[in-house]
């Protein structure tokens, strides 16, 4: 009886384990159009993050773990609609135990007009999107250490992709070459708002997914 019981609680543990993640979790999600859908923002790591299976293993749940306290974070605009790009928008967070270093705006002649975490990002010329994946920023991280003895070495953070703090639209996005503005929702928008995370690095019961192909040397990871 005793055995029952104490089986009975370790399910009755996991379960409500699970339950907690439940909000933020989409099961088969990287085999729906939506995890690739057109004119997205998605976060992206190095190959020293790595994706493990969830607490689980019948569960397809997924979490990231560093196997480096400076991993590199990349905010990656996947499968454009425009051919060229004029300018990107979007407050971008990074929270938790660690730090991000000054970001560094990627494609050239890049300027940066906002302040703090919102990005109002312009290029001299549109800039070509010939490729699937476009990056437009990279941070360096700094982890923390570890709050879970014995298992993730390194500290645990959080990422926001949302709206401006204050701006027209009141959304992520971007600017074709012609001064098109295109929505860019986060993964997790249209579904929880803006305040659930799009990504989380080093969380046990993170749920992330992994495309089957990479971005040159950076792991195509996403929330």
């Amino acid at each position: 009886m005793k055995s029952i019981l104490k089986s009975v609680m370790i399910v009755s543990a996991l379960l409500t384990l699970c339950g907690a993640a439940q909000a933020q979790y989409y099961q088969d999600f990287d085999s729906i159009s939506y995890a690739r859908s057109p004119n997205a923002l998605r976060v992206y790591f190095d190959e020293t993050v790595s994706v493990n299976t969830g607490p689980i293993p019948d569960w397809i749940e997924y979490y990231t773990e560093s196997v480096t306290a400076t991993p590199q974070a990349y905010l990656v605009l996947i499968n454009p609609s425009a051919s060229t790009l004029a300018g990107w928008q979007c407050r971008f967070s990074i929270v938790g135990q660690g730090t991000a270093g000054a970001p560094m705006l990627l494609g050239p002649g890049a300027v940066n007009t906002g302040t703090g975490d919102d990005f109002i990002v312009s290029y001299p010329v549109p800039r070509p999107m010939p490729e699937i994946h476009v990056p437009l920023l990279q941070y360096q991280l700094a982890l923390g250490a570890g709050t879970i003895p014995g298992h993730l070495r390194f500290g645990y953070m959080e990422f926001y992709i949302k709206p401006l703090a204050s701006g027209t639209p009141a959304s992520p996005g971007y600017r074709d070459g012609v001064g098109n503005f295109i929505a860019t929702p986060s993964l997790t928008s249209p579904f929880h708002g803006w305040e659930v995370p799009c990504m989380m690095l080093n969380n046990v019961i993170g749920v992330v997914g992994a495309a089957p192909s990479t971005w040159g040397g950076v792991k195509a990871l996403y929330r």
